[in-house]
């Protein structure tokens, strides 16, 4: 007697279990690819406010705004506090990429403040020598 042939069911809840196996590979896939996003972005943000900060502090000491230059180190500080707390490859938890956002924020409120602004804008005054992307390959990212 010949073997016996698979029902429908069989056949139907070995497809189902081979469709759920891709599914959550290609979830896995898919949270590598934000993860990597994020810590991309999260990078980025970091170093930005690190470039606004050095110089603006640098224009309001020169200018004599004392409150403006507190203000910036201030805010250097904590986007340093913030960055030693999720070295890389870590990711910074939700609570702290949001401050990081305000500091930029307020960053780009400071840097409107100054001339420069009518020269060039925040995003293209505070970009790596070599770019985003060089710096990404080099110091992870």
């Amino acid at each position: 007697m010949r073997g016996r042939r698979p029902r429908f069911a069989d056949v139907a809840a070995r497809e189902d279990a081979m469709d759920q196996d891709m599914n959550q590979k290609a979830d896995l896939q898919m949270l590598g690819w934000t993860r990597k996003r994020r810590f991309r972005e999260q990078t980025i943000l970091v170093h930005q406010n690190a470039l606004a900060c050095t110089y603006l502090k640098g224009f309001f000491d020169s200018d004599g705004n004392a409150y403006a230059a507190a203000d910036v180190v201030r805010l250097e500080y904590e986007n340093r506090e913030i960055a030693r707390a999720a070295p890389p490859p870590h990711l910074a938890p939700p609570d702290a990429v949001e401050r990081l956002l305000e500091i930029n924020k307020t960053l780009r409120r400071l840097y409107d403040q100054t001339p420069a602004r009518f020269v060039s804008s925040f995003d293209r005054d505070f970009v790596p020598v070599g770019g985003w992307d060089a710096y990404l390959e080099r110091y992870g990212g």
